[in-house]
């Protein structure tokens, strides 16, 4: 949603791949509406994002992936600062979403009238850069350590993969009847797993009870 949100004005593209508000800083998430009603356009504002992180390192120099550069790359066309994603991805992964790019990020200190100013400025100057890169790469999680790894990796197999240790109840799908009727119809569609009602009217993965009708 960040191109869609960057066009309507909520903000522009941080070297760390989020997006930066004048308001809220990187502090935020976006969620998006769909709607027919009439609305009233709104256009790309320039909050100076691209000043702060051309002249700004410092998600660059606390990602312990070292996912982020600081040299913007060419994408399909369009010139932008890109986060390596399988740089980030272990860690992502091994610390619940990481975020520490956004932690880090300046943007937060002007970010809710400087309200967490003093208290972000305490927070950047008790970490040991050093060390807390060294701790974060020993504690990242290894390969299938939780989750099962499936024999049969066939196309879709990543739908049918199971957790286990902890992480068991996060990936265990959803069960194969009891459910909306629309959420199988729609995963059946997507060449997931058929179940409930898909599985009642005979379809194969990726036909709906219309089709079966025609």
């Amino acid at each position: 949603m960040i191109p869609h949100a960057i066009q309507a004005g909520l903000g522009q593209l941080g070297k760390h791949g989020s997006l930066i508000n004048d308001q809220l800083g990187c502090s935020f998430r976006l969620s998006a509406v769909t709607t027919d009603l009439p609305m009233k356009l709104d256009s790309f504002k320039d909050y100076g994002v691209e000043d702060l992180c051309r002249n700004c390192n410092m998600c660059v120099k606390h990602c312990p992936g070292d996912a982020i550069v600081h040299e913007k790359q060419e994408v399909r066309g369009i010139l932008k600062w890109v986060v390596d994603t399988e740089a980030c991805a272990p860690y992502w992964g091994s610390y619940h979403a990481c975020g520490i790019c956004l932690e880090v990020c300046p943007a937060n200190v002007k970010a809710f009238d400087g309200k967490y100013r003093n208290s972000f400025i305490e927070r950047i100057k008790q970490i040991d850069l050093k060390q807390r890169r060294q701790e974060l790469t020993t504690g990242l999680q290894q390969p299938w350590e939780n989750a099962i790894e499936p024999d049969d990796k066939s196309e879709g197999w990543r739908n049918r993969v199971k957790g286990q240790g902890h992480a068991a109840f996060l990936m265990q799908g959803i069960p194969a009847e009891g459910l909306p009727d629309e959420i199988y119809e729609i995963r059946s569609a997507m060449g997931i797993e058929p179940g409930g009602l898909v599985k009642k009217c005979g379809l194969e993965a990726g036909q709906t009870p219309s089709d079966k009708a025609h």
